[in-house]
């Protein structure tokens, strides 16, 4: 029995035996059963473990099967068994022609196959990783060739492996492990009978820490299973009543073969079971016979006789003195009822048959790749260890046992010579940032502190142990002449990483090297290399110089190994350390080496051209499998519109014209027939083309095929396009002409609305002139004929200086201003002197007013833009055309008039609001009344000014101007009292503080007229 968990998105399991595999998924979750199937295209959850191949394509599982019946040549079985046998020696027929051209590969050419098919069952483009459960006769070499064949397939990676019994074991274990004393061990043998083996294996259970762990201590193997008693029926009871049988009627055969098997199913739980054989008797003369439970007993007794079984028995040799082993029977020929009775006497011991044949080793193989897979929550763990797995050796001492994922370390004593060994010097290059710090005065005057950065590179050193070269060969001994492979390993000092020093001194973000501060620890660091290796070298020299001590201390190598899912080792590192041999403690963590190595395989061991070979003929395959699809497609969508084409004909009849207003005109009619003609001919002809073997062929062939159908499928179109468009065309052409009305009177609207701008002209006016003073120059740019009545309006202005003192620029920009509004306005008189007159809020409004200029400018722009690139002229062409159109031979659909349709809403709709966002802009715009408050602002604060000055001056009109302005009767006195309080205001007030001032003043006022009042009351 052979199985795969494939962890992609979810989980996936295979449970893959020489006679049929089953797809599942583990499940992540607490209850409930580990594995859900996933049944085949034919909704059954087996499929048959075979291969078919046509000398082009291959065909798996239950497609295999379906060629099995045309076809009983190039038929492939049982290969599972045999790894590195070749292909030949599992095809049914060995003289048939399709398998002429891979008739010398191994069968790795088919399990890359199979394993091909099972991928693209399973579906998806993840990642897929395998845990493959194998017979326990397989060696490391085929393993390995196993692994090798499923990674040449895309996106896949063997994960891990493990015998079937340990699989069928943790299955019956699982569910009964506080029946067991797994600390003391319970030993189980498990007897599986499969197709065309017999496997009896003896394991051993054991608890370490919160694992429990299985191992495989012996196995026994019988090449004979149910087909063998299939055969022995068909041989004694059923092809002796068939006349001028022969084994080279590969259909005869087959049927005979499929009798038997079903009759046997039968006979497992009754005594008689009809058996039924098409044609077996020639002239179609079917054959009939009984075939009885004793028939089918006979044949077990023959060929699992004493002789064979008291073989599979020795395995009771390796059972512990003190065990009572527990025996499990698995496999497909276990439910032979006389089978079991054979080992339970052979063994002198009743033998469970717990383990479902359903779900068997998928569901062990699943609890011990879960076990590895983040996200499982398990009860119970597994590990699975075999001690069959050969060793691996130096120099005969053994170094680790050959188990899958394995971690482990070696440790080597050295013998070297001191001169194999010296001391270099070496260095790397560090990019250093040194940072300076200065001060420089912002605008305001104030003290801003920079930095300044400068690159240098600085050189560390550091001392390095070098070996002239150290050398490792490992093999791999399977008790042969010739080892299983040989490993070496040729080993050089690692090197410092300095990269990683330096990057984790090196700023995380945007940094162009190290801080210079930081210098002093890369050096730390880096001494630490350098006093590890110069204590290792001065270690070396002492334990070569110096007797005492070499007596107190020893050299050694540790050897860190890892085994991948078929066991093969890898050499990750190897430590030099001196250990004290009292303490068994090193100095320090050692010198690193870094190996580098190669294998050299033995005949077990299949080599990586053979796989990548087998590889490429599965993935011609695929692409000619492809190409067939398509094909395939392709021709059945032609003998569709061949059927459907004599519906059309009595659906449409034709006209015996070729214009006017119909919906199947002659000239279509004609050409139907024709087009109709040629695909049926060439359809006639193709069986009489040669095969494609070449996805180019097909290429041509799907490219013929898509050609005579779109001539037929054009016409059928054309003809129910146009029957769909007269019964829409009617409601699509009223609804078009809606529209388009309703774009005419948009149009016509914002024409009219345009041309009766006054209030925006008005306000456009203004904008020339304040955007003429260029207050923002990141102002929406202007176009037109607004830039060029600003152009001439900046001619106009008396100031320009832009190297002026802000505050000057800002005076200058109201000087231009007021300037500009009195060549408009003849009341405007006084320009120069009122623009020294202005508050940050007045320039705060102008710069608004400039902004909403640019975007009203642009708004009107918008509009402007739309109403002359309007498609109306486009739309009414468009109408022009269907209505000529409908009156004769309608080409325009439905859908098109009802796209042109949107597109005349979307456009009217869009007019629409171009327009409303103008009017809305022009009617909620105080642009045009800026100016002439901004003027005014001006002339009342120089009024203000004239007061205030009059005020701190004691001026004679300062009573006369204080009344004019405040509404308040006073008295020089009043004033004179004023000018003592607010005498400082008075002194530094500026335009920005005369509306508090003039308040202040109010008050004070009003202040002294109430006490005045209340001393005359006094």
């Amino acid at each position: 029995m052979l199985s795969l968990l494939i962890s992609i998105q979810f989980d996936a399991i295979v449970d893959l035996g020489s006679a049929t595999f089953q797809v599942g998924h583990l499940r992540k979750q607490s209850a409930g059963n580990l594995i859900d199937a996933i049944i085949n295209t034919e909704s059954k959850r087996q499929s048959p473990t075979i291969i078919a191949y046509d000398g082009i394509q291959f065909y798996a599982g239950e497609h295999a099967q379906a060629y099995f019946k045309k076809n009983q040549g190039p038929i492939f079985r049982r290969f599972t068994n045999d790894l590195l046998e070749p292909l030949s020696n599992f095809v049914n027929d060995k003289q048939t022609p399709e398998i002429e051209n891979i008739k010398g590969y191994q069968t790795v050419v088919l399990i890359t196959a199979l394993m091909n098919h099972i991928t693209h069952m399973i579906g998806g483009n993840e990642s897929i990783d395998l845990t493959l459960i194998h017979s326990p006769s397989w060696d490391v070499g085929e393993l390995q060739g196993f692994k090798q064949a499923v990674e040449e397939l895309p996106n896949v990676k063997l994960f891990m492996t493990l015998p079937t019994p340990a699989a069928v074991a943790i299955t019956h274990f699982s569910s009964r492990m506080k029946e067991y004393d797994f600390k003391k061990g319970q030993q189980v043998i498990v007897i599986d009978t499969g197709a065309s083996t017999t496997e009896v294996s003896l394991l051993n259970a054991v608890q370490n820490g919160n694992e429990t762990e299985i191992h495989l201590i012996a196995n026994k193997e019988f090449r004979a299973g149910g087909d063998h008693i299939s055969k022995c029926i068909q041989e004694n009871f059923v092809t002796p009543k068939i006349p001028n049988y022969s084994e080279k009627n590969l259909k005869l055969v087959k049927r005979v073969e499929d009798a038997v098997e079903k009759a046997k199913i039968v006979l497992s739980a009754q005594n008689t079971a009809k058996l039924v054989i098409e044609s077996a008797l020639g002239q179609y003369k079917d054959l009939v016979l009984q075939i009885t439970k004793e028939n089918v007993e006979f044949c077990t007794e023959t060929i699992f006789n004493s002789s064979n079984v008291n073989k599979l028995t020795t395995i009771l040799n390796h059972v512990q003195l003190d065990s009572a082993p527990m025996f499990l029977f698995y496999g497909g020929s276990s439910r032979i009822p006389k089978l079991t009775n054979i080992f339970e006497t052979a063994f002198n011991a009743s033998i469970q048959k717990t383990v479902n044949l359903d779900e068997g080793a998928i569901y062990g193989g699943g609890l011990v790749a879960a076990n590895k897979i983040p996200g499982f929550k398990l009860v119970n763990k597994f590990v699975v260890l075999d001690e069959q797995k050969p060793e691996l050796k130096l120099n005969e001492e053994k170094v680790i046992k050959l188990n899958p994922n394995q971690k482990t370390e070696f440790e080597l004593k050295m013998k070297f010579e001191l001169g194999e060994f010296n001391v270099s010097e070496e260095k790397f290059m560090v990019t250093v940032v040194n940072e300076t710090t200065y001060y420089e005065k912002d605008e305001k005057g104030d003290k801003k502190k920079k930095t300044s950065q400068n690159l240098n590179t600085v050189d560390v050193t550091y001392s390095k142990i070098s070996h002239k070269g150290m050398k490792l060969e490992f093999q791999a001994d399977v008790g042969e002449e010739e080892p299983l492979f040989v490993y070496t390993c040729e080993l050089q000092t690692a090197d410092l990483d300095s990269q990683s020093i330096i990057k984790k001194y090196e700023p995380k973000k945007g940094g162009m090297g190290v801080p210079a501060k930081k210098m002093t620890e890369i050096k730390a660091d880096t001494k630490k290399y350098t006093d590890t290796h110069t204590q290792v070298m001065e270690g070396l020299t002492k334990y070569t110089e110096n007797e005492d001590y070499r007596s107190k201390n020893e050299p050694k190598l540790f050897l860190n190994f890892s085994t991948d899912a078929t066991a093969m080792p890898t050499l990750v590192n190897a430590t030099l350390q001196i250990i004290n041999t009292e303490t068994k403690k090193a100095e320090n963590s050692g010198v690193l080496f870094t190996p580098t190595c190669t294998y050299k395989y033995g005949k077990r061991m299949v080599d990586s051209k053979t796989v990548k070979e087998a590889a490429k003929i599965v993935f011609a395959s695929n692409a000619v499998m492809d190409k067939r699809s398509l094909f395939d497609n392709a021709y059945n969508e032609i003998e569709t519109i061949l059927i459907n084409s004599e519906d059309f004909v009595q659906k449409y009849p034709a006209a015996e014209v070729s214009e006017g207003d119909h919906l199947f005109y002659k000239n279509e009619s004609e050409a139907l027939e024709t087009a109709i003609q040629n695909a049926r001919t060439h359809i006639q002809n193709l069986p009489s083309m040669k095969q494609c073997t070449e996805p180019e062929c097909f290429d041509d062939r799907i490219a013929e095929l898509t050609k005579l159908l779109k001539n037929i499928q054009n016409i059928h179109t054309q003809v129910t396009t146009r029957a769909e468009t007269k019964e829409c065309s009617s409601l699509t052409q009223t609804k078009f002409k809606s529209a388009l009305k309703a774009l005419q009177k948009s149009l016509e609207q914002a024409n009219n609305f345009t041309n009766n701008l006054t209030q925006f002209k008005e306000t456009m006016e203004t904008c020339v002139m304040i955007r003429a003073l260029e207050i923002d120059d990141e102002i929406i740019p202007m176009t037109g004929e607004e830039e060029n009545d600003v152009q001439k309006m900046k001619k106009l202005r008396k100031t320009s200086d832009k190297k002026a003192s802000k505050s000057e620029q800002d005076q200058a920009y109201f000087s231009d201003l007021y300037y500009l509004y009195s060549l408009q306005n003849a009341n405007i008189t006084e320009t120069d002197e009122l623009s020294a007159y202005f508050t940050k809020g007045m320039l705060k409004k102008l710069k608004k007013a400039n902004s909403d200029c640019s975007f009203l400018n642009s708004t009107y722009g918008n509009m402007q833009k739309k109403i002359s690139q309007n498609n109306q002229k486009e739309f009414e062409e468009f109408q022009a055309k269907f209505e000529a159109e409908f009156q004769n031979r309608p080409e325009t659909t439905c859908e098109e008039i009802s796209n042109k349709t949107k597109n005349v809403e979307k456009e009217q709709q869009e007019l629409d609001k171009k327009v409303k966002d103008v009017r809305s802009e022009t009617d909620r715009s105080r642009i045009s009344q800026t100016l002439e408050q901004l003027y005014k602002q001006s002339k009342d604060y120089r009024r203000q000014m004239n007061l205030v000055n009059a005020i701190k001056e004691n001026a004679a009109n300062s009573v006369e101007l204080i009344q004019d302005e405040m509404k308040l009767n006073v008295t020089m006195a009043d004033v004179a009292k004023i000018n003592d309080k607010l005498q400082t205001k008075l002194e530094k007030v500026d335009v920005d503080g005369l509306d508090k001032l003039i308040e202040d003043l109010k008050e004070a006022f009003k202040a002294n007229q109430t006490q005045d009042t209340n001393k005359e009351d006094l």
